[in-house]
């Protein structure tokens, strides 16, 4: 949900060309790194509860909680280096502030797992699986509208993040009021607007495929769009993985 575009590959709407290989095969690699990204998210969050079962459950409840303020810790200097870093072609520091943001994001949902293993047990794996393929092909659908689309969407980024702060502002103010009407419109605006930011960060994607930005030597840039998206998709995962498993404990 970044808005960084380096100001040597800048692409005007009358720049706008078609996509042919030497476009998809950049555009291909950050995909490769988004879904390397989601791969060790996974992995992480269905794995670590495994493995503190391995170990009595008053130290497996201490290594939780300690890998848990880890996590929380070094998520922000994390999304610092990886915007940071961006800025130089090649950066080893950049895809090693990806992988252990992606770790990170895997300790912090693998708790959302284990209670929804512990509410809903045999069907938790269907509610987890069927989550996913909701947020994968919704991010496929806008992946789709964002690649499609020949013009620049990057300029309506200003409103987007108007309405979402809007929202946060709304939602903090409904704290107070305790209104479910007021939450689920809030939130539901939200996920919109994360599905249209997944949209404009492919979009833009492109654009820099097309740029030839996102060539051998800017393998920096490719790992910084990656986590755009990974974060986007990420976003719309969690929310879907609630929706899906209310509407489970609502049945």
């Amino acid at each position: 949900m970044e808005t960084f575009t380096p100001k040597d590959v800048q692409v005007t709407e009358n720049e706008v060309k078609p996509i042919t290989n030497s476009n998809v095969f950049p555009m291909i690699k950050v995909f490769l790194w988004m879904g390397l990204g989601l791969l060790i998210t996974g992995i992480v969050s269905l794995g670590l509860p495994n493995l503190l079962a391995l170990i009595p459950a008053e130290a497996s409840n201490t290594t939780y909680i300690v890998l848990m303020v880890i996590s929380a810790i070094i998520m922000f200097p994390c999304v610092l280096i990886v915007n940071f870093k961006s800025l130089k072609p090649k950066s080893i520091g950049i895809r090693i502030a990806y992988i252990l943001y992606s770790i990170a994001i895997g300790v912090m949902l693998s708790s959302t797992f284990m209670t929804i293993l512990a509410v809903d047990g045999p069907n938790a794996i269907m509610t987890i699986s069927m989550s996913f393929l909701i947020s994968a092909g919704s991010f496929l659908l806008m992946g789709l509208i964002g690649a499609l689309t020949k013009k620049n969407l990057s300029i309506i980024y200003p409103l987007l993040s108007a309405l979402l702060m809007g929202c946060l502002i709304i939602s903090l103010v409904n704290v107070f009021i305790g209104s479910s009407i007021v939450y689920w419109i809030t939130d539901f605006v939200i996920l919109g607007v994360i599905l249209v930011v997944s949209a404009v960060d492919i979009n833009r994607v492109k654009k820099l495929a097309q740029a030839k930005a996102l060539d051998d030597n800017q393998n920096s840039l490719a790992v910084y769009c990656a986590f755009n998206l990974y974060v986007d998709f990420i976003n719309i995962f969690i929310r879907v993985l609630m929706y899906v498993f209310l509407f489970a404990r609502r049945d």
